[in-house]
C-alpha cells in the first residue's frame, strides 16, 4: 500500500489547506491519482467537510477502500455563529 506522496501529495495538501484556494474537482483528483501507483487518500476535518470530500473522491472514481478519514467534532457551523 502506498500513500499520496511526493509532488502530487504535497500539491493536494497545500491546496487543501489554503483558505483562498478553490476546491479540488473530481477531474483534478482523477488526473493526480492516475499518476500514482496505488494512492491512498486521507481526509480529516469537521463531519460535513469529510462527507463532502468523500463524495468528490467517489465521483472521481476512488474506491472506498482507498480512503482513510477522521472526523473532528466541536466546530460551530456558520449558521450557529451568526444566530
Amino acid at each position: 500500500m502506498s500513500t499520496c506522496s511526493g509532488f502530487a501529495g504535497s500539491a493536494l495538501r497545500a491546496r487543501s489547506s489554503s483558505a483562498r484556494a478553490p476546491a479540488w474537482s473530481d477531474r483534478e483528483i482523477r488526473r493526480v491519482a492516475e499518476a500514482l501507483p496505488a494512492p491512498i487518500f486521507y481526509v480529516a476535518g469537521p463531519p460535513a467537510m469529510v462527507e463532502a470530500m468523500k463524495a468528490v473522491l467517489e465521483k472521481a472514481g476512488v474506491e472506498d477502500t482507498d480512503v482513510r478519514s477522521e472526523e473532528f467534532f466541536g466546530y460551530e457551523s456558520a449558521a450557529a455563529v451568526t444566530s
